[in-house]
């Protein structure tokens, strides 16, 4: 592992926002944006800058594929990988139906980005992030 600065917020918000398409039960496609700010120390200085950046998922709905399809079901698991701007991501996505067009999400997921991309410690030459995203969606 290679330290190039030190990341000075653990923790932060993340603004999202996607658009996806259900295909079948079991196979969805999103395409998304975010944006991030970061900070970093360098040199004993505070660094800050932001970082937009999008991505294209492919999402298959663990649960259903586990249990069969039922459009009564309150929650879902789907597993999804995709491309980002640079690099890659996975991660589950958790939610609960409150209403028919109404959901609540718990989302961890990792990003891999090319080298140097991030101002942050490297990991084997790629830079990596960890995050938990907590939302809301809406299906028309």
């Amino acid at each position: 592992q290679m330290k190039r600065y030190e990341l000075k917020r653990y923790f932060g918000y993340q603004a999202m926002i996607n658009a996806g398409r259900i295909f079948t039960p079991l196979s969805s496609l999103r395409l998304g944006a975010d944006y991030t700010p970061l900070s970093t120390d360098l040199k004993g200085k505070t660094v800050k800058y932001d970082m937009a950046s999008g991505s294209l998922d492919y999402m298959l709905n663990l649960t259903n594929l586990m249990t069969g399809y039922d459009p009564e079901r309150k929650y879902d698991i789907q597993l999804f990988a995709g491309v980002v701007a640079s690099g890659g991501e996975a991660g589950l996505h958790t939610s609960y139906r409150v209403s028919r067009r109404f959901k609540v999400f718990l989302e961890p997921k990792i990003r891999i980005y090319g080298k140097e991309l991030l101002m942050q410690d490297n990991v084997q030459g790629s830079d990596i992030m960890m995050s938990l995203n907590v939302g809301t969606s809406f299906s028309f």
